[in-house]
């Protein structure tokens, strides 16, 4: 059967352990547990003693975390399947944007190239129009 010990158990092992007096190997033997035990228990007591000097308002602002990086690859993961939908459907309706908006502002041009799918060079590229420049071969 797997041992439980309580919190002031622990932590006055990983106090123990943390002052240095002796060995993790002596606090191990002195208390019957194993010496990886001390060590774990040691590693979260360093851890986690920011956590006991943190105001309310830290603690709330740590709980109240919006998203998990689960739940952002999600959204991201949807959205890219939505953009290749709509970029389909635009492409089926005839509807076929090759060129930035300058006048969007809160998307900039490079990104508006890459969501668009237009090689970035293709954008700055002028055409000659005067027959002289052309070289004949």
């Amino acid at each position: 059967m797997k041992k439980s010990y309580d919190s002031k158990f622990k932590s006055r092992v990983a106090l123990e352990a943390m002052r240095g007096e002796l060995t993790i190997a002596e606090i191990a033997s002195k208390y019957q547990i194993h010496p990886n035990q001390v060590q774990r228990w040691k590693q979260r007591l360093i851890e986690g003693a920011s956590d006991i000097f943190a105001s309310s308002s830290e603690r709330k602002a740590e709980r109240k975390k919006p998203y998990t990086e689960d739940d952002l690859m999600k959204k991201i993961g949807r959205l890219e399947v939505e953009n290749d939908f709509l970029r389909s459907v635009s492409l089926a309706l005839g509807l076929n944007i090759e060129k930035p908006d300058p006048s969007f502002k809160a998307v900039s041009i490079r990104r508006q190239l890459q969501l668009l799918q237009v090689p970035h060079s293709s954008h700055y590229y002028k055409p000659h129009t005067n027959p002289e420049n052309l070289r004949r071969t």
